[in-house]
């Protein structure tokens, strides 16, 4: 498909079930998977370079979208394959970028130009902040939430700017907060980190109802953001020793992630990665190991630090990682939540691959 050679690598895509409000309760509709375009960045350029030019297949698949169980017919996604198309549109002062989304039939059809009147259309809204630099914008692709319709949209890169795409007018999810300390970009530009309404398990749920009804939406948002460019930080700054990689904030206290993940509220819990035995990254008590963790070859921890500002007992978390390597690939430095059946953890970049916190 279009993503190529960084298909596998969590950091650029993102995969969670997405949202379909309703009168009775918001729930869960199709799992959907959205892969960024390999080049992402130089599509911005090649798509004005079309329009330019006055090519009639000017639109370009910027994203592949696969939905595993479903329709989520306000994207105009189906079950299956589809594509995310854009193309430019001059005015006197700016190309404006269009969208729409286009189901197919396999994933190499994304490879196709289209002219620009196909498929479901879509709303494309870009954002670009002052001072920043191409670069300060990651080439990836995330599901974010609208805030009044309370249903899922897309934001990814579109040259110099971060575009959020929907098919209706869209409230945008709110901006973090930005401090004395925090890199440029990294809490402004919503692909460096991710925001989310956290899933939880569905009580009602027995055995014998489908899978996909084991989780429920909680009312609660939180958002996982690098701490710095972690790309900057080189292997043997993780060789016994915690690096702080990200900040974990939840809106509202929610007890199914306390006791999961150590996260309290308000303020900002921290994530920290340390390379080495038990006895190097200095891992307080019993840390929480899936089977076959630590790896003896290649061990790594994880370290959650309960927020200083709550008015809940402060905790420390540690869990056992296994490093995914992506070699000879290049790799942003994003965080994102990571959907699992039974809940949601965390990838993070680490050095020459990505960790996952569950």
């Amino acid at each position: 498909g279009i993503a190529g050679p960084i298909s596998t690598v969590p950091e650029y895509h993102d995969c969670q079930r997405l949202i379909i409000p309703g009168a009775a309760g918001d729930h869960f509709g199709p799992m959907v998977a959205i892969f960024a375009r390999n080049g992402l960045g130089a599509a911005w350029d090649t798509l004005i370079a079309l329009e330019t030019a006055g090519v009639p297949a000017r639109a370009l698949a910027v994203a592949e979208v696969f939905s595993y169980d479903g329709d989520y017919e306000a994207l105009g996604i189906k079950k299956g394959f589809n594509c995310l198309y854009m193309y430019t549109q001059s005015t006197p002062v700016a190309h404006l970028p269009r969208a729409f989304m286009l189901p197919v039939e396999r994933e190499e059809d994304c490879k196709n130009p289209q002219t620009t009147e196909l498929g479901h259309s879509l709303e494309v809204t870009p954002t670009a902040y002052p001072g920043l630099l191409d670069k300060d914008y990651p080439n990836a692709a995330r599901w974010d939430q609208d805030q009044k319709a309370d249903s899922t949209y897309i934001g990814l890169k579109c040259g110099t700017a971060w575009c959020e795409v929907a098919g209706w007018t869209l409230e945008s999810s709110p901006p973090l907060d930005v401090v004395a300390g925090d890199p440029p970009g990294i809490r402004q530009v919503k692909g460096w980190y991710d925001r989310q309404r956290l899933a939880i398990p569905n009580s009602a749920w027995t055995a014998g109802m489908p899978e996909s009804e084991k989780l429920v939406p909680s009312n609660v948002y939180a958002v996982v953001a690098p701490t710095m460019d972690l790309n900057r930080v080189d292997s043997a700054s993780y060789e016994g020793q915690w690096v702080p990689v990200a900040n974990i904030e939840l809106e509202a206290p929610l007890l199914e992630y306390r006791e999961k993940l150590g996260l309290t509220f308000p303020g900002r819990n921290k994530l920290s990665y340390c390379r080495g035995d038990r006895t190097t990254c200095k891992v307080v008590g019993t840390p929480v190991c899936a089977a076959g963790l630590p790896d003896d070859k290649d061990p790594w921890y994880a370290k959650i630090e309960s927020s200083t500002t709550s008015t809940s007992p402060s905790t420390t978390t540690y869990k056992c990682m296994k490093r995914n390597r992506h070699d000879n690939v290049d790799l942003p430095g994003t965080t994102r939540w990571r959907w699992l059946i039974e809940d949601e953890g965390i990838w993070g970049r680490c050095p020459f691959g990505c960790c996952p916190v569950t």
